[in-house]
Order: C-alpha cells, then structure tokens, then sequence
C-alpha cells in the first residue's frame, strides 16, 4: 500500500475542485483553454476577419469550453464575474471596444447573451431533465432541490413569471434587450 499523497485540488470530469471548508471549483484551466480556443479562431481569420462571423464561431467552438459543467455547479457574484471576465473581454477584443454598454449593445445585435444568461439558461435546462427520467432519486432531486433553484434563478433576474421554467431562453433574451 502506497500512501495518498495531500492535494489542494483534484480534477474530475474536466471540473477542478478545490479543497476546502465550502464546495468550491477553479476555473482557471477552463478559462485558459477558452483563450487559447478563441484566440486560434480569431487568428485563422485574421485581420479582416468579419466580427459576426467570428462571434458565432466562438460562441460554438470556445463557448462550451468555459462553460462546462456550470449548469449542476451553484456560483457565488464573485465567481461568476470571474467566468464572466474571458467572455466579455473576446467582445472587445473582436469589437475593438472597451466600453462595457458596447459590449453588451454587441452582444444584444449578435444574437448572444452574456455569461450569466447563458449559465442560467443551462441550469434551468439541466434542472428541466432531472424531471424526464426513471430514476426516483433524481426526480426527488428535481422536486425538493430543483424546482427552488429555479425560483432562486428566476428571482435573481427580478422575473416572477409562472412560465419562467419552460421558456427560460425567450424569458432570458427579453429581459436582456429590455436591461439596455
């Protein structure tokens, strides 16, 4: 027998866990391939490269890279800013801005969200699941952890709507075009 040795973290699934009093992930390899994986798009494109173009390849290749596994994971402001930060700085790397009503003007007429739209919209969805299964345990997950974490998404973008669990995406856009 070998002895285990201490570590400060350990990954599973893609996903780093931290050792810690609180649950806690770090994102920074997730973040650094979503750099890696942006920047090689933006510079096989080169200089004239079209910003709409590139936006939507980013957001189908370099996209699920910073967002894998956030919609099971609960985020604290801080860490989701943190995630928030790569998302937002490739708008204005691709936009040439660095005014952040830009951003979110370009994200708006891009057809794209920003991050924690996009994370609420995939938790919600993940959520929805639990409830299309077989397995009695994940369905008493669905009842008595789920559906309060819906109420506890909806709640945090102000919206009280009875729908808001089946049509999170429109529910989402809308109150993103109405926020600007």
């Amino acid at each position: 027998m070998g002895i285990l040795p201490w570590t400060s973290e350990a990954r599973y699934l893609g996903i780093y866990v931290v050792a810690g009093t609180k649950f806690s992930c770090n994102f920074s390899n997730s973040k650094s391939k979503f750099y890696r994986s942006a920047n090689a798009i933006l510079g096989k494109l080169g200089s004239q490269r079209n910003p709409a173009v590139a936006m939507q390849l980013i957001s189908s290749v370099a996209l699920p890279i910073l967002t894998f596994g956030t919609e099971a994971l609960d985020f604290t402001k801080t860490q989701t800013i943190s995630l928030e930060h790569p998302w937002t700085r490739i708008f204005m790397k691709v936009y040439s801005t660095f005014d952040s009503q830009t951003v979110k003007l370009c994200q708006f007429y891009s057809g794209t969200l920003p991050l924690n739209y996009n994370i609420a919209i995939r938790k919600v969805a993940f959520i929805n699941k639990l409830f299309f299964t077989d397995n009695g345990l994940l369905i008493f997950f669905y009842e008595s952890k789920g559906i309060p974490d819906i109420l506890e998404i909806a709640a945090k973008f102000n919206l009280f709507n009875a729908s808001f669990q089946y049509n999170t995406s429109d529910i989402l856009h809308e109150h993103f075009s109405n926020s600007l």
